[in-house]
């Protein structure tokens, strides 16, 4: 390779990497940006368990359900990789979807994309509603979200969260077999670690 191809490849490759690293510092931004967010509450049992459910919508009038599941582990049902100490017995995993893709008939709704072009506002309103939440119920201890398997959606959500639990939760990784031993973020109440 000639050297005027080399440095306008380096010269490329240097402008690529300003640009993430600016489209990451606004990703980051609009993530921890809370959007105030009317929504319909309602609950309902899957596979044993009580859910709650913030349905809302956005401004595209697509429709979401935030979903709280409340759940019970037995002992060796969760494993923290960073955190052998602390056994969990209750959680409320976190999981959201578009309305209509009903559990019971997708396993894989929280995989699939939405693909709706909406993902700023939508994390926005993610953002309110996950705080109400939590405001509403101090007795919740620990929190979970599990992997998707997409990475790119993995990093925006892991962001998303952090940015949501950083104030009050530490965070630990940890396999559970309520997602088949794959990875989840564990965000457990500073008071109890």
């Amino acid at each position: 390779m000639s050297q005027p191809m080399r440095d306008e490849y380096r010269a490329e490759f240097n402008l690529r990497k300003i640009i993430n690293e600016e489209v990451n510092k606004v990703l980051i931004e609009v993530l921890d940006t809370s959007l105030s967010t009317k929504y319909k509450q309602s609950k309902r049992i899957i596979n044993n368990k009580p859910v709650t459910i913030y349905r809302f919508r956005t401004s595209n009038n697509n429709s979401y359900d935030l979903e709280f599941y409340e759940n019970t582990y037995n002992d060796g049902d969760v494993v923290l990789h960073n955190k052998p100490k602390i056994k969990i017995k209750n959680a409320v995993d976190i999981g959201f979807t578009t309305t209509n893709r009903a559990i019971k008939d997708n396993p894989n709704n929280y995989t699939d994309l939405t693909d709706s072009n909406e993902q700023f506002e939508l994390f926005s309103r993610l953002n309110y509603l996950i705080s109400e939440y939590i405001n509403q119920h101090p007795d919740v201890k620990i929190y979970v979200v599990g992997y998707t398997g997409n990475e790119k959606k993995d990093r925006i959500y892991n962001t998303l969260y952090k940015n949501i639990f950083s104030k009050d939760f530490d965070l630990y990784k940890g396999t559970s077999i309520d997602y088949n031993d794959y990875d989840a973020n564990y965000f457990i109440k500073k008071e109890i670690r």
